[in-house]
């Protein structure tokens, strides 16, 4: 990953976890696969499908996930960084 600048984070148990958590879903006891049919249900598209995140992942929901979800920090960097 890093000879191919690929950025790795840890999203324990999957990335879905960690964005349903923003949204105050439960998550514990739910396997990777029941977390991603509910992420897809809730937000009508997989994670992996960018449109779902200006309609369901506001400023003010992110700043808010940041002081009780460590991942939701990096995340948020993460996909607000410019290309240099």
């Amino acid at each position: 990953a890093r000879n191919a600048r690929v950025q790795v984070m840890a999203c324990e148990p999957c990335l879905e976890a960690v964005l349903l958590n923003i949204h105050k879903a439960p998550i514990e006891g739910r396997s990777t696969a029941q977390l991603k049919q509910d992420f897809a249900a809730r937000f009508g598209a997989a994670a992996s499908d960018a449109t779902v995140y200006p309609k369901y992942f506001g400023e003010a929901l992110i700043n808010e996930a940041k002081t009780r979800c460590v991942v939701v920090v990096e995340l948020f960097r993460f996909m607000t960084q410019t290309e240099a």
